[in-house]
């Protein structure tokens, strides 16, 4: 009887049951019914298998062998389809394709150009392959990349942990059919071992499709390389001692071969713990890379930190380093606010929390972590009477988080944060290396913190200084303003203009230059204010001065002297410049407009007297005097011109 037909039996028998099972739970769903159409071309092919590898000549081997490719060929169409409607995005398009291209593996099968031959040897399948083989074995690769693709790009795309979780397990069924398909090309095609891994498949897709809460994929390869390559390597160790003493010592007695047994076993179980920490280290770092090198991550958190001197920069890069090294899925670090007495959140890795979520100074958590110096596990808070208090809010809070250790940060004897450890991506408990671990990782965090709020308040304080300073300055200069301008023209007031006429008077005589002295007063402004009124009078008197910064150099200083009467002093300048100067004012003054103040106004006129410094006197007063003096003439002379003093 030919044993490989134990295969095909079993595998239908899987297949059958499967499909009842799906069947059952379908309800209609175009997953489930996709995946039936799945087990039915796999029933087909292990039917077909199984009748084909019967050496019974009454069975014709080449019309079943060609039944089964109906569900070979069948198979990375259904699979493809299956694929589709698992990610939710059916396609119409690539449908009508898989179904074109299905067709055409039909017509060329049972046209006998896939398969032209087929018989039965010592339980061997051989087959002649005709032209056409390659057709089945292009809609096969095309179809499974694709799902691979599709896949793939859903994974990476998708941030659902469960989701994700479940598209493992369809990406692993593709790596089971191929490792099926692998054994087609080699000396093993003549033998259905590819059936026996789409069965394998088929368990996978039913576990994936029909179990709500699937175990993690990654942490089931991982324990399972965890405890496989000690198993291995112990086993391997436990046969070379004994092959080698049985080698070297020829002739052995019962007790001798039991008392060597019991010495490998004790040698055994020495090596068996190192072994298993080598395997740990080497599995966490192919998966999670938990194990690290503690002294070089403390090392380069402590050189990263020191520049730092944000906090919030500051927490992002140490949870960024606790998540990478110790792999735990969530994490969060808590800072002491200044203004408030809570602990407010200030960085977050994978917590589904609000950034405005704090933790009050007076909750048990922080007292228990002001006094301890050892971490806070989930555990203690659920067995240390001191937590049973807790109300029913403040539970809820650390379900959400979902932390399992809480750790002190502090500066100077005071606790100035908590770091939150949610658990580890492995299942695994936490050891006391990363308890340890995390101790140090926190004290070298609450020198770093200490330091950027150090700065932070110098910072504040600097910002509050130069502000402080701006603003004297800005009061000041407003007051240096006040004291020596003029409130209505903004000019220069008349205590500015006698203590500057002292100091450019001393700079003339050490320099034997020439300073002009130029007196000007409004022509009858008594009768604008008297005519139109104040208000009118200070509005001319405000254009006046106006007039008078834009005809004056920047060295020149104009003044108002008091009432209508203004003041200019213009340093280095010679009696003639003075004269013409003097002469373009009073003739500038007449353009200015005054209608917007007054329809009837028929503008302005100037009185001027002008005194030049060595000439017309030695001294600030004998100066003013004598171009007062030249005024008072220019008045008696009609107004509206310029005297020189006598």
């Amino acid at each position: 009887m030919n044993v490989w037909i134990v295969i095909p039996i079993a595998s239908l028998i899987c297949y059958s049951i499967l499909l009842e099972v799906n069947f059952l739970r379908s309800q209609g769903g175009k997953v489930n019914s996709s995946f039936n159409i799945y087990l039915i071309s796999m029933i087909v092919w292990s039917l077909g298998s199984f009748l084909a590898h019967l050496e019974n000549p009454h069975i014709d081997t080449l019309l079943w062998n060609r039944f089964m490719v109906i569900g070979s060929a069948g198979m990375p169409f259904a699979f493809f389809s299956f694929v589709k409607f698992f990610l939710r995005k059916p396609n119409r398009h690539w449908m009508g394709w898989a179904v074109f291209g299905y067709i055409v593996n039909l017509v060329a099968n049972f046209s006998g150009w896939v398969i032209e031959s087929a018989y039965v040897s010592e339980g061997r399948l051989v087959n002649t392959y005709g032209p056409a083989v390659v057709i089945p074995s292009l809609t096969w690769l095309v179809m499974i990349i694709l799902s691979a693709w599709d896949l793939v790009r859903e994974y990476r795309k998708t941030k659902d942990v469960t989701y994700r979780n479940r598209i493992k397990y369809v990406l692993g069924v593709i790596i089971v059919i191929f490792g099926g398909s692998i054994t087609n090309a080699t000396s093993l095609s003549v033998f259905p071992i590819d059936i026996g891994f789409n069965v394998i498949s088929a368990f996978l897709i039913a576990y994936a499709i029909l179990r709500y809460q699937l175990l993690d994929l990654s942490v089931v390869v991982r324990r399972s390389l965890l405890y496989s390559i000690p198993t291995a390597l112990i086993s391997l160790i436990y046969f070379l001692v004994l092959y080698a003493v049985w080698h070297v010592f020829e002739t052995f007695s019962n007790f001798h071969v039991i008392l060597m047994s019991l010495m490998v076993a004790i040698l055994s179980a020495i090596v068996a713990q190192p072994i298993r920490d080598k395997a740990q280290l080497w599995v966490d770092r192919l998966f999670f890379r938990e194990k690290h090198d503690v002294g070089l991550m403390l090392q380069r958190v402590g050189r990263t930190a020191a520049s730092v001197l944000e906090s919030s920069d500051l927490t992002s890069m140490i949870l960024k380093e606790v998540t990478a090294h110790l792999h735990v899925s969530k994490s969060a670090i808590f800072l002491k606010s200044i203004d408030s007495p809570e602990f407010v959140l200030s960085s977050q890795s994978g917590m589904e929390t609000g950034q405005s979520m704090s933790i009050r100074e007076d909750h048990p958590v922080v007292r228990w972590l002001e006094a301890n110096d050892r971490v806070l596990s989930r555990i203690d808070i659920e067995v240390i009477p001191q937590f049973l208090s807790l109300w029913e809010r403040e539970r809820e809070e650390f379900t959400h988080l979902d932390a399992e250790l809480f750790v002190a940060i502090r500066a100077k004897e005071s606790l100035v944060g908590i770091l939150v450890v949610g658990p580890k991506r492995s299942e695994e408990t936490f050891s006391n290396e990363d308890y340890l671990t995390l101790l140090a990782l926190a004290s070298q965090t609450a020198v770093a913190i200490d330091n950027a709020r150090l700065y932070a308040e110098a910072r504040q304080r600097s910002i509050e200084m130069e502000l402080l300073y701006t603003t004297n300055l800005k009061l000041s200069e407003t007051l240096r303003q006040q004291a020596i301008r003029d409130p209505l023209t903004h000019l220069f007031n008349r205590r500015y203009m006698e203590e500057t006429l002292e100091r450019e008077l001393s700079r003339a005589e050490r320099n034997q230059s020439s300073l002009g002295i130029v007196f000007l007063d409004i022509d009858y402004f008594k009768r604008f204010n008297d005519q139109y009124g104040h208000n009118m009078g200070d509005r001319i008197l405000l254009e006046f001065g106006g007039f008078l910064k834009t005809h004056v150099r920047k060295e020149d200083i104009a003044c108002r002297y008091g009432g209508e009467e203004f003041v200019l002093i213009l340093p280095d300048t010679c009696l003639e410049v003075v004269c013409q100067r003097a002469e373009e004012i009073r003739t500038g003054v007449k353009q200015l407009d005054l209608s917007q103040y007054e329809k009837h106004s028929s503008g302005i006129t100037l009185s001027i007297g002008v005194s030049v410094f060595p000439v017309h006197g030695l001294n600030a007063e004998n100066l003013l005097r004598t171009a007062d003096t030249a005024l008072y003439r220019a008045k008696a002379n009609g107004r509206d011109c310029v005297c020189i003093a006598g």
